[in-house]
């Protein structure tokens, strides 16, 4: 019993172990390696969690199976049982809940018990496995990767021309390319969604840091004259004009009006070389989502680089100047111009001649509230929308469009990757709980079956020989013909544990104390008669 125990101790602690050692890893992780055999799968701690239970189970089950053998055989020793009740105990061992086993909660109360908890080591099986499930983590499992982020040194964004008299470069603006960009981004309201660079079918989050412009748009002051940049209507049918924005270089100032509430509002922007902070997030679809958590600030953009004035090619400093350049260019020139609105045709109308219609369209601006079909209606609030569009434009350039003559917007870097999977979770309470209910129980019958040994002065055994070693005696062969069901069997007197015909024992015991007595009188004769008379 001792060593059952023992045993069982050791499985609680495997199995524990096991779980602890599972605890948070994803189910696709590797799990052992045996023999360069890699085990992986997720059936493989099934099945090792399921066969440490059992076997468990098993060697709990035998603890308190040898004492119950101890406690019957101590119960045959002082008491009396029909064989028709022996038969119920010997089923109860094997199943205490069988009807052919129901007389033993009579007749055997306590057998019964240590039965019935010796059948209940089967819930260690069922319940403990449990304690190891299995959920879904979003980007919670870090890994090495390969990914893209914006890199201007190497791009090619700037439309320039070589002065080869004057061996210059000389800035003329953006690239065709770069303007396809932008509009695209104005048009769409969003950033442009990068490449998914997760392994197929993987949801994957990492982070990323690189230098491009940045917009700081501030409210204008009182010397600003907003009826002059928004004039009235010429009469109740002319256009409204709802947008009016004029640039200066890399100064760019806008003013709108929301035709909601008839109030105007405008911004003047300056530009900066800055540093964005990124979280990008890529799903197991084709879904991609860009988050700037954090822009840093450098030194503001206040003129553009015209040209490399007789220096021959531009250096890196310069080439990289041009690139910041030519995205403020494309962001100021889609911004230019004005927009207005004809209330009576509801249609857009040239205010003047720079008619900026990507503005007019665009859902950064132009979208109507919930309760109007008319647009312009919804409040927008230009001091976080321009700089939002800025950042979109330079988030968009992870697209990687401008791949030409070597050049390109993105430059490879080696980081790690948070990746979403599903993960064991070890519910610790759930699986020591268990067990130790289990050990605690064994130990106790442990503890009742070391006492029956004690009382019976030898261990006992269900093994054949030993139920051969009760029954087959002189004194139950020659009371064979009073067996019956009812017949009552006791070890009680026998040194030997033999099962013997309860009635008769106890009518040969006073025969045996009569003839002692007689002989110790000297009554030799009546010794004889009273065999007779027997």
């Amino acid at each position: 019993m001792g060593a059952f125990l023992f045993v069982g101790v050791l499985l609680l602690l495997a199995h524990h172990f096991l779980y602890v050692h599972l605890d948070g890893k994803p189910i696709d992780a590797q799990v052992f390696a045996v023999s360069g055999l890699s085990l992986r799968n997720q059936s493989v701690s099934s099945i090792l969690g399921n066969a440490i239970a059992y076997a468990a189970r098993t060697v709990l089950s035998a603890v308190i199976g040898v004492a119950f053998i101890q406690v019957l055989w101590l119960k045959l020793r002082r008491s009396q049982f029909s064989v028709k009740e022996l038969d119920a105990v010997v089923a109860c061992k094997g199943d205490p809940l069988a009807f052919s086993a129901l007389p033993a909660w009579y007749t055997a109360f306590w057998l019964a018990v240590i039965a019935l908890l010796a059948a209940l080591m089967s819930v260690i099986s069922i319940v403990t496995p449990g304690a190891l499930r299995v959920e879904s983590f979003q980007f919670a499992f870090p890994d090495e990767c390969s990914i893209n982020t914006v890199s201007l040194t190497n791009s090619n964004l700037a439309s320039v021309v070589t002065n080869s008299s004057e061996n210059s470069t000389i800035f003329l603006g953006a690239q065709a390319n770069l303007m396809a960009l932008t509009v695209q981004v104005l048009t769409g309201g969003s950033a442009l969604q990068p490449p998914n660079p997760c392994p197929p079918g993987s949801a994957c989050q990492y982070n990323i840091d690189f230098n491009a412009p940045a917009a700081v748009c501030d409210p204008v002051d009182s010397s600003f004259n907003l009826t002059e940049w928004l004039p009235l209507p010429d009469n109740d049918t002319a256009p409204i004009l709802v947008w009016n924005s004029s640039s200066d270089g890399l100064w760019l100032a806008v003013a709108r009006k929301d035709l909601a509430t008839n109030s105007s509002s405008a911004v003047n922007c300056s530009m900066f070389n800055a540093t964005h902070h990124a979280l990008l997030t890529h799903t197991n679809t084709s879904s991609s989502t860009v988050e700037v958590y954090q822009t840093d600030f450098h030194n503001e953009i206040s003129a553009i680089f015209t040209s490399t004035s007789g220096s021959g090619s531009p250096s890196t400093d310069e080439y990289e100047e041009m690139q910041f350049d030519a995205i403020i260019t494309s962001f100021v020139n889609f911004l230019s111009g004005d927009v207005g609105y004809n209330h009576v045709t509801q249609e857009y109308d040239p205010f003047d001649d720079i008619e900026n219609l990507h503005v007019a369209y665009s859902p950064l601006f132009s979208s109507p509230a919930p309760s109007s079909d008319v647009p312009w209606t919804s409040a927008v609030d230009l001091t976080t929308v321009l700089p939002s569009l800025m950042r979109n434009i330079s988030v968009s350039l992870l697209t990687d469009r401008f791949s030409s003559g070597g050049k390109t917007s993105v430059t490879p870097l080696n980081t790690t990757c948070w990746y979403s999977s599903s993960a064991y979770v070890y519910n610790r309470p759930r699986l020591l709980a268990t067990y130790g209910a289990a050990l605690g129980v064994a130990a106790a019958c442990m503890l009742f079956g070391i006492r029956a040994i004690q009382l019976n002065g030898v261990e006992e055994s269900n093994a054949f020989s030993r139920i051969l070693g009760a029954v087959l005696n002189k004194s139950l062969f020659d009371d064979r013909h009073e067996l019956s069901a009812s017949s009552k069997l006791t070890a009680n007197g026998s040194p030997d544990g033999q099962l013997v015909l309860a009635q008769l024992s106890t009518f040969n015991f006073t025969v045996h104390v009569l003839r002692q007595s007689l002989k110790f009188h000297g009554h030799s004769g009546s010794t004889s008669f009273l065999s007779v008379l027997i």
